[in-house]
């Protein structure tokens, strides 16, 4: 069943995000503040381990740089933002970290390659089985970052379910373009974005310097455009 992948992935986050609910409040805020510090650096090393096996590092620097042009004409860490802020208002939830925990458990989920490889391997062929490992690895962070952030990552499950679903959707029709180079030069840059969120965590910019993550998201997408481009012209960087 095309789609499954992702359908397993949404349960886990809820039930991963559920379990955090329930104890967070159990924990002191000294413990909630070291374990956001904590869920940083890990993903700052997830970030790293992502970048390091990038051929083209100019293909990488392009696409953050247009990217994150191209993403704040855009506004879409506004966006982000301005539909978790609808949610918050629809359930009425009056937490003062639900929008970090919104925003940081969406991005995380999102960018990561196995979100991205996954959902391509389940519309291509209906394989399901990388995303059923980020299902357990989704489901396990949730329960720390829902702990740490709150009950908005919880509800992060709603662009994961419309991310993903568009990405399988698409692979159906598109998938056989994706080249091996593209996937490398997408998991870079998703790693690039990875090391942001984790600085974001670890808190140590301040509000007003806090980097916009969401508005490199396009970078993402302009990463294989560019790969292309070098494939097809056989050009040698």
């Amino acid at each position: 069943m095309v789609g499954l992948g992702t359908i397993v992935n949404v349960i886990a986050i809820l039930i991963g995000s559920t379990v955090g609910i329930l104890i967070g409040h159990t924990i002191p805020k000294r413990v909630h503040d070291i374990l956001v510090k904590g869920l940083g650096l890990f993903t700052i090393a997830i970030g790293v381990k992502m970048f390091i096996d990038t051929r083209q590092l100019i293909i990488i620097l392009l696409s953050i740089l247009a990217g994150a042009a191209l993403g704040e004409l855009l506004r879409i860490e506004r966006h982000l933002e301005n539909f978790g802020e609808r949610i918050k208002s629809i359930t009425k939830i009056k937490e003062s970290r639900f929008i970090d925990g919104f925003m940081t458990a969406s991005l995380i989920y999102c960018i990561g390659p196995i979100a991205i490889m996954g959902s391509l391997y389940d519309g291509i062929d209906a394989n399901h089985e990388l995303l059923f490992i980020k299902s357990i690895l989704d489901g396990t962070a949730s329960i720390g970052f829902a702990a740490g952030l709150g009950v908005g990552v919880l509800f992060s499950f709603v662009p994961v379910l419309f991310y993903q679903g568009a990405i399988t959707i698409a692979a159906m029709y598109m998938g056989h373009l994706f080249s091996s180079a593209m996937i490398v030069e997408i998991t870079a840059v998703g790693g690039v974005l990875m090391v942001g969120l984790g600085i974001n965590l670890l808190g140590s910019l301040g509000d007003r310097d806090r980097i916009p993550v969401g508005n490199f998201l396009p970078a993402i997408a302009i990463a294989p455009f560019l790969t292309w481009l070098l494939e097809y012209f056989s050009i040698s960087l």
